[in-house]
């Protein structure tokens, strides 16, 4: 009985003192500094501690929608170089639909989702994506030339040499 007693007021200090003591400690998650700290763990070559990080800050409701567009894309990233291809297409479509990530973001995530589509030798799906990267309004201009060429590398594929010819000419204009 001794023992069991001796349990409960061990029990009852680690709940009444230590535990609080511990949890007040605790610094809250900064956003921008944990985003800081899982580009230079990608860097550095640790990947799962980068791809931790990076799921932090894209799930942190205080972080800024930049900040947790940019965090996800990453995200998709770091799990399509694992091999999940499944998914970090899923967190693409996330990324690219989220209208208050950066356009670049939402545009380089439609530009992956396309890329993912056409390994899989889905063409008519990657071409439809490749076109939606055209769509979104200030999608970073390489994003936007790349679509262009790959459309064109699509269309010539098939023997629609007018389209590819059309692509391509608009990708150089780009």
């Amino acid at each position: 009985m001794e023992e069991s007693r001796m349990r409960y007021v061990f029990l009852f200090l680690v709940l009444s003192f230590v535990l609080p003591v511990a949890i007040a400690q605790q610094k809250p998650l900064d956003p921008a500094a944990e985003l800081t700290a899982a580009h230079k763990l990608r860097q550095d070559g640790k990947r799962d501690d980068a791809l931790a990080a990076y799921q932090r800050v894209a799930n942190h409701g205080k972080a800024s929608p930049h900040d947790r567009g940019g965090a996800a894309l990453w995200v998709a990233h770091l799990l399509r170089e694992k091999g999940a291809t499944g998914e970090a297409a899923k967190k693409y479509a996330e990324v690219s639909a989220m209208t208050s990530a950066h356009p670049h973001d939402r545009g380089g995530a439609q530009m992956w989702i396309a890329h993912l589509l056409r390994e899989q030798g889905k063409k008519d799906d990657a071409l439809l994506a490749y076109s939606k990267v055209l769509k979104i309004d200030s999608a970073h201009p390489n994003d936007r030339g790349g679509a262009q060429v790959w459309i064109g590398a699509l269309h010539y594929e098939r023997g629609n040499y007018d389209e590819a010819k059309k692509a391509l000419q608009a990708a150089a204009n780009a």
